[in-house]
């Protein structure tokens, strides 16, 4: 029997021989092998090598004792299925028939924002503006949303760029759209995007928008003045 802590760490999940995890959120998983033998005992479990290694920091090895427990630790990079395989060994040195957990890579949700329009700052007037996403489900059912709005001061380069983006107010669970009422001057706005399933929680970040209450200077240019 293979047990394992995936549920409690937050990016992963488990059901049956299959182990789900977020690749974006890097973490370690610990699994826990326990079985029986009634004349010699088990006397370890021997944890094979993943049958792709990319992405991954793990030592394949033989452990000790019943249960025996072996931790993984996945990074970004780690964006292909992979397989381990787990047998025991009694007392006697007899083996048992192999168990193999499969780890799946699952990026969640692929939401995007339709409002702020990806690709490039969003410049508009002070006052309100609607935000909005698509909502697709991905492997799992969304258990959980919420959605923060972020702020910081235009640059004196008139970009999004200079400063430390930070929360602004209290995040919402509403679905989408959101209406925000009181976007100011001079202020850049973000919006991060936290939709939560069985895997654990995916965050989207919107486009920036640049809040410009200044109006253009007219000229005449041509014809031109005596």
């Amino acid at each position: 029997v293979i047990t394992d802590n995936a549920a409690t760490i937050g990016t992963a999940y488990r059901t049956g021989g299959n182990i789900y995890f977020n690749p974006s959120a890097a973490a370690t998983i610990t699994l826990t092998s326990t079985g029986t033998e009634l004349i010699s005992g088990v006397a370890s479990s021997s944890f094979g090598p993943l049958s792709v290694a990319k992405g991954w920091i793990y030592t394949p090895a033989t452990v000790a004792g019943n249960p025996a427990s072996i931790s993984l630790t996945w990074s970004a990079q780690a964006v292909d299925t992979t397989v381990l395989s787990i047998y025991m060994t009694d007392g006697a040195g007899v083996n048992s028939p192999s168990t193999s957990i499969t780890f799946i890579p699952d990026p969640g949700p692929q939401a995007d924002f339709s409002s702020p329009v990806a690709g490039s700052t969003n410049y508009v007037r002070p006052g309100s503006f609607d935000v909005k996403w698509n909502e697709p489900t991905g492997t799992f059912p969304i258990t959980a949303r919420s959605l923060q709005q972020q702020t910081q001061p235009v640059g004196s380069d008139g970009t999004c760029n200079a400063h430390a983006w930070t929360n602004d107010g209290t995040s919402t669970t509403t679905v989408s759209p959101v209406t925000t009422t009181a976007l100011f001057a001079d202020q850049c706005y973000q919006w991060v995007l936290t939709l939560t399933d069985n895997v654990g929680p995916h965050l989207y970040t919107s486009a920036p928008v640049l809040v410009d209450a200044t109006a253009p200077t007219l000229s005449i240019s041509s014809p031109a003045a005596n």
